[in-house]
């Protein structure tokens, strides 16, 4: 349902409106040359709904009808007149009243159901009230909590008992990864903790710092980016910790920066080119009005064993 660019200014382009002529040619008007004036149509948007207040004078509730058929959702309104009616002082000498039906049908797209629209009928005027459509995105994303638990399980598969994660943010791929990672660490009753890295370099140096004293351990160092593994790889080797002889530091993209350093990384494949192929598709396919099912999406990862990591 596109309600945006129907209740915007093409709104009345996308009803049926009145036929004049035919009302006129007939004869037959409810409203004689004033049905152009009926059914006028506000309409309101609210956080949630669409509320439409649509003129209804002289009918009464049981004289209106709402349906939703194929996504539109057509009003009308019938009235009966008895033309041998008297009044009681006396004849007619003008009647303009007729027995006739009127009716307006706006499009609001097959999603919405019919017991999710409400509708009320007072002073004249028929309120109706529909739900917005619930907006759909959908994600291109990778198995980030298995690239983290992979890695982990080959770590301490190679005799990792320590495993600290340094991470740019506590959301995201970097925490899904994470979770990944401590899911296995639980499981094989390995010991791991989680930093995370500042934004601005002088404060990372400070944390690459304080990680200097696990030189020599069975520690690695596992990053949520290549980048900041060979940020760190580069720190170490200024100061003279050798990777991965001291200690071993892994990453998570395997992108250019995984390549750049010696010793190159040890890292978990992300491939973004799959990604963007995937979100071309998929928009490709909704440009040309198919579904996608499902709304989230994720590339394979794989393992990368290069130098930075030691073996058993």
């Amino acid at each position: 349902m596109y309600m945006p660019s129907i209740f915007g200014e093409s709104l009345f382009d996308n009803m049926f409106p009145f036929d004049e002529k035919f009302f006129t040619e007939k004869k037959d008007p409810l409203y004689g040359k004033n049905v152009s004036r009926l059914m006028k149509t506000d309409v309101r948007e609210t956080e949630k709904t669409y509320e439409l207040d649509i003129d209804l004078p002289g009918f009464k509730k049981d004289e209106i009808q709402i349906e939703l058929k194929d996504g539109y959702l057509t009003v009308s309104a019938e009235k009966g007149l008895d033309e041998d009616e008297e009044d009681k002082k006396g004849k007619y000498i003008r009647k303009e009243r007729y027995a006739g039906a009127l009716s307006r049908t706006f499009y609001l797209g097959e999603e919405i159901r019919e017991e999710e629209i409400k509708a009320k009928f007072e002073n004249g005027i028929l309120s109706v009230s529909i739900p917005k459509e619930e907006e759909k995105f959908y994600l291109v994303t990778s198995e980030d909590e298995k690239a983290g638990a992979e890695m982990s399980e080959y770590l301490i598969s190679n005799g990792t008992k320590k495993i600290i994660y340094l991470a740019n943010a506590v959301h995201g791929a970097d925490y899904r990864r994470y979770q990944g990672a401590k899911k296995t660490a639980d499981r094989k009753s390995c010991e791991l903790e989680m930093k995370l890295l500042p934004t601005e370099t002088e404060g990372r140096q400070m944390v690459y710092g304080e990680l200097l004293k696990y030189a020599g351990t069975d520690t690695t160092l596992l990053f949520s980016t290549d980048k900041n593994a060979a940020e760190m790889i580069s720190f170490l080797h200024r100061n003279d910790v050798k990777v991965p002889e001291d200690i071993s530091v892994a990453g998570i993209d395997d992108d250019v920066f995984a390549t750049i350093v010696y010793p190159t990384i040890t890292t978990m494949k992300i491939d973004v080119e799959e990604k963007a192929n995937m979100a071309v598709g998929i928009l490709m396919r909704l440009i040309q009005g198919e579904s996608c099912m499902p709304y989230i999406y994720k590339t394979k990862v794989q393992l990368i064993e290069r130098e930075s990591v030691k073996k058993r």
